[in-house]
């Protein structure tokens, strides 16, 4: 294939997964010498450095985590520097577009368009944050669509079929974002017939205050089912330091032992093992009390049930569980009611359902990813 620079734009914490997944995909299938400059607008992109590529610039962690839902949410992150760090956003995507031949922007229509407006090249947008499913792109969204993106790559087939009415050039190839979704079975030493409850309290601020209310409610479930065990999965944008913070006037503490984090009651026997290998925390996980984005997402496709209640932020608001429910279907269960005994109460019976049968595939040539970078490369 020919040589071709690429400058890659995401603008949230599983887009940075996602975009990940695409150089993965393209560093497979291109020989050439090639250059890949990755620009996250929200977050450190701590994904891309998985994978050992340095972010363009450091961004700002503004108070929204990214999701400006309000203007009281918008307001707060203009006070700590949100207005600067677009500019700064915006020259250095204007300066590495003079490097590049093409671009790809993962996220919603916002990063589409910071990806254009001072670029001369290509838009290849992956639309991230709407489907026809949930949440439909407005007519102004439209339009920006048709006349910034040079093709768009879409999260399923209704919303690119939606697109093409408008006469924008959609495609849906599949889903990068559950490519890669490789596991180790012996990460966890438990066996198949342990009921182990799966943690995802979420990857910005809010997430802790999400743990330590569902950490009521694992004191609460406990009570009723001492047999079930937890695994917590702690996103890298999360800090062990706030933890340890926000746990101060509960009744657990945070202990590290052979450099293994843990979670453990103060007084009843009652520990919550911690973990960052994600895939292996849905291998051994029966079900998901999950609280995340793309997340709950990949864990339906795995073959887990996800169990969510309204949170305590703009990432976990009941509305955007009903969204996601609508994408997700019955695998996502929302709690009505966020009180621990209401909660353990469902989820003990949840453990009395079967289990889904693994959906999830490990990576190969022919992965959605691997599919989109064709259509671009072509």
């Amino acid at each position: 294939m020919h040589k071709s620079n690429i400058l890659i734009i995401s603008n949230g914490y599983g887009e940075d997964q996602i975009a990940c997944n695409l150089i993965k995909a393209f560093q497979s299938l291109n020989e050439a010498s090639t250059q890949i400059y990755p620009l996250p607008l929200v977050g450190a992109g701590l994904e891309y450095q998985k994978i050992k590529l340095t972010p363009l610039i450091k961004n700002p962690i503004l108070p929204s985590g990214g999701f400006i839902r309000n203007l009281k949410i918008l307001f707060t992150d203009l006070y700590h520097g949100l207005l600067q760090n677009t500019w700064l956003q915006l020259k250095t995507i204007h300066k590495y577009s003079q490097k590049t031949n093409l671009t790809i922007a993962v996220g919603d229509v916002f990063c589409l368009v910071m990806a254009k407006l001072f670029n001369p090249n290509p838009v290849y947008f992956l639309p991230t944050a709407k489907s026809d499913l949930f949440a439909k792109h407005s007519f102004i969204e439209k339009i920006l669509i048709k006349k910034l993106a040079a093709k768009t790559f879409t999260r399923d087939q209704i919303t690119a079929n939606a697109l093409n009415k408008a006469h924008i050039k959609a495609f849906y190839l599949g889903n990068p974002m559950m490519d890669n979704m490789q596991f180790n079975k012996d990460t966890f030493n438990y066996l198949k017939t342990d009921q182990i409850l799966g943690l995802l309290p979420g990857s910005r601020a809010e997430a802790y205050p999400n743990l330590l209310h569902i950490l009521k409610t694992i004191e609460t479930l406990h009570t009723k089912n001492p047999q079930i065990k937890y695994i917590l999965c702690k996103s890298p944008h999360l800090s062990y330091t706030t933890l340890t913070q926000h746990l101060q006037n509960s009744t657990w503490q945070l202990k590290k032992t052979n450099n293994q984090y843990t979670l453990n009651h103060k007084s009843q026997n009652l520990k919550i093992i911690i973990t960052d290998q994600f895939y292996d925390f849905l291998y051994a996980s029966k079900i998901i009390l999950g609280l995340a984005g793309t997340a709950n997402e990949q864990a339906i496709h795995f073959g887990k049930k996800v169990y969510c209640f309204e949170g305590f932020g703009p990432q976990s608001t009941a509305q955007r569980f009903q969204e996601q429910k609508k994408l997700l279907g019955q695998n996502l269960v929302f709690l009505p009611s966020r009180q621990p005994a209401s909660m353990a109460q469902k989820l003990q019976i949840a453990f009395q359902q079967p289990a889904f049968k693994l959906s999830g595939k490990p990576d190969s040539t022919h992965s959605a990813s691997h599919k989109i970078i064709r259509a671009i490369l072509k």
